[in-house]
């Protein structure tokens, strides 16, 4: 895995200064315009933080309006993760509490640390190590926060006062210091540096403001000095400031990763929550008699190596992350053969976009086409889809913003795997597009139930590892996966409370039930089908005679290749559709003969007292004094008895697949002319509770 994160920092780490792989990007929310065109939406600022040593306070002013690209100029860097010391000096507004009051204490407490790391030091950082003192010799108290006069003078501010702080006495001054004590957002924002709607703060920058030896007043940028720079990259032990190696235990002149001699190698350690985490650097686990030396001899990289792998990493977490069944998710591309004008951005950027798309609602017969268009294109924009030989790799995870948890790995789907896999799903979708409008990658996450528990097992996602590395998938688990939904569906009531180990937070239910039926059924019928395209569907030799029915629901039967159990229970299905019809017609717009059905599995016998309930309800309804209902109903009942009755001693189908293929039935007559939707959402709620009882 570390050699796929490596490829991408080396192709990308020539153009790049040492700082860059540090910078983080501001999170710009979905409406916000970097644009001067844009003036309706939301506008982003920068705001100083100035310590005012003459005056021993801080003061809150707008520096500017954020463009892109001022995250380099201003140093906003990485966040250190987790309990690490907060030194930094460049914030969000959540840091306000820990940071504002006290940041050049943190920072000294760091330098500190970092001094015995190279020779020099207070030469190399005397400019930085003079500001920070002149900050925290002033003692400059927190809580002495500067409110402008037409801020006081302000109700609207004085309203704002009493309520937060519940003070109702006239004294603003301790009512403000009250506040000061407690920072927040809103009476920054709001008061102090006066936003106004549709205005934000990208950043907060501190800014030291001072008198020089001529009594001169000047105001410093700490952060914008490239003494704050290195020492950032010090702590980071990076090797543009010092060749000090984090692990002096050195055993070896040869690089794991670049096959190079180098003249310094380490066994790399990675930072908390860092995606490198993935790869093991202790003998854990490993095979027996293999010693600790041995081991790093084996996996120790070179300074260099080290550089790129913190490049890759940074831009695979700030362009290859994305939802993969509703796991956060970063795809890593890998490319197996480079050659020297090779556009790695280009490339990489391309195939995200189309993976992106697929796992994201993107149809696959769109996808299909969209790579036809670019393999027929000529220009060189498209020249890298059959040019390049490349494997995607998917890691799902979990984080809190300190740990990062890897819940999932797919690794190494080849180019050549990923498109036979879509090929095979589009083929099979372009076959029942007459009953399904839309069929995606991500679609599927929808149609296998995924408790809404983190604990939980995640059955979708065992599904893609399967699916992507063409393993065997077992055909009794889709079945099963499948009962589980309906039955789910089913008995799922809108008003009743359910706990959140009850809930399939996946699973979307419509307004009429029989449509959910139509969608499920023939979503599964693609996956199944094309699984068995791919040949990787696990199942049972399927039973056929050459006594078959001339009909013409006998043309669609074929197409989906069923065998003679599997047809008698489609004809039920049939049957069994008719009669939810003739109830619906009467008002009953839940079909009450649909609470006939075990949702969870039916045996043969279940299957026998079902249809004597549904011919039952044929009397009742006297369907067959119709004469297009009777036709129909003959030939359905016919295809029943042709194929149950010959094959009921030696049934060989399971409880679910036995509901499966009684739906598969009941959903191929259900159109959208079948029942008027609009009249049936507007009489459901009407239906009375003696209606299902009796069963009408």
């Amino acid at each position: 895995m570390i050699e796929k994160i490596y490829q991408i920092g080396k192709c990308l780490s020539g153009n790049q200064e040492p700082i860059d792989k540090y910078v983080q990007k501001v999170k710009i929310k979905k409406n916000t315009k970097i644009d001067e065109s844009f003036e309706s939406e939301t506008k982003l600022f920068i705001a100083k933080v100035v310590y005012n040593i003459p005056e021993l306070r801080i003061e809150f002013e707008l520096q500017k309006e954020y463009e892109l690209g001022d995250e380099k100029r201003y140093n906003f860097l990485d966040t250190p993760r987790a309990r690490s010391r907060k030194f930094h000096l460049v914030w969000l507004s959540k840091d306000f509490k820990n940071l504002v009051k006290y940041p050049f204490k943190e920072i000294k407490t760091q330098i500190s640390l970092e001094r015995d790391k190279i020779k020099d030091f207070d030469e190399k950082f005397a400019y930085l190590c003079k500001m920070i003192n002149m900050v925290i010799e002033s003692k400059i108290d927190g809580n002495k926060i500067y409110t402008p006069d037409n801020v006081l003078e302000s109700e609207k501010f004085k309203v704002y006062l009493r309520k937060k702080t519940g003070n109702l006495s006239d004294n603003i001054e301790d009512q403000i210091n009250e506040l000061h004590t407690d920072l927040t957002e809103e009476y920054i924002k709001k008061f102090l540096l006066e936003l106004k709607p549709k205005q934000d703060i990208a950043f907060y920058i501190p800014v030291i403001k001072y008198l020089d030896e001529t009594e001169t007043l000047k105001e410093a940028y700490i952060t914008e000095h490239r003494e704050y720079r290195n020492f950032y990259l010090l702590t980071k032990n990076d090797t543009s400031v010092t060749s000090a190696n984090i692990d002096n235990s050195t055993v070896t002149e040869y690089c794991y990763l670049c096959k190079q001699k180098a003249e310094s190698v380490k066994v790399p350690t990675f930072e908390r929550g860092a995606i490198t985490q993935i790869f093991v650097t202790t003998t854990i686990n490993s095979a027996r008699n293999i010693s600790d030396n041995k081991y790093k001899e084996n996996f120790s990289i070179c300074n260099d190596c080290l550089e790129a792998i913190k490049v890759g990493e940074k831009y695979i977490r700030e362009h290859y992350r994305f939802k993969f069944a509703e796991l956060n998710t970063y795809l890593i591309p890998y490319f197996y053969d480079i050659k020297d004008d090779f556009d790695y951005q280009l490339v990489s950027n391309e195939i995200k976009k189309d993976t992106e798309l697929l796992f994201q609602g993107a149809e696959v017969k769109n996808f299909i086409n969209s790579i036809k268009d670019e393999l027929d294109d000529t220009s060189d924009k498209f020249q890298f889809w059959k040019n390049n030989i490349f494997s995607l790799t998917f890691i799902s995870y979990q984080s809190d913003g300190n740990s990062f948890k890897i819940t999932n790995i797919i690794e190494e789907v080849s180019k050549s795997r990923f498109e036979i896999i879509i090929k095979a799903f589009a083929e099979e979708f372009a076959k029942l597009t007459d009953y399904v409008r839309k069929f995606s990658i991500e679609s599927i996450y929808s149609l296998i139930p995924v408790k809404n528990n983190s604990k939980a097992k995640n059955e979708a996602m065992e599904f893609f590892n399967a699916l992507f590395k063409l393993n065997i998938i077992e055909r009794k688990n889709i079945i099963k996966h499948f009962c589980q939904s309906m039955h789910y569906l089913f008995h799922l009531k809108p008003d009743k409370f359910y706990t959140s180990s009850d809930i399939y937070k996946n699973l979307k239910k419509g307004e009429i039930f029989d449509f959910t039926i139509k969608d499920y059924v023939f979503r599964y019928l693609i996956i199944i089908n094309a699984l068995e395209k791919l040949n990787i569907l696990k199942q049972e030799v399927k039973s056929m005679s050459e006594d078959l029915l001339k009909c013409e629901e006998e043309a669609f039967i074929n197409t989906q290749k069923l065998g003679e159990q599997e047809r008698s229970l489609f004809y039920l299905g049939l049957i069994l559709r008719k009669i939810a019809v003739k109830q619906q017609s009467k008002g009953h717009y839940s079909a009450p003969i649909l609470q006939k059905i075990q949702f969870q599995g039916m045996n043969s016998k279940d299957i026998q007292r079902l249809y004597l309930d549904i011919m039952e309800k044929v009397k009742q309804y006297e369907i067959e004094k119709w004469t297009n209902d009777r036709e129909e109903l003959h030939r359905y009942m016919k295809g029943f008895h042709n194929y149950f009755d010959r094959n009921l001693k030696n049934w060989q189908l399971s409880e679910e697949e036995n509901v499966f293929y009684l739906l598969s039935g009941y959903a191929y007559l259900v159109a959208d002319s079948t029942i008027n939707k609009d009249e049936a959402l507007e009489n459901k709620t009407n239906e009375l509770e003696g209606d299902n009882k009796n069963g009408n």
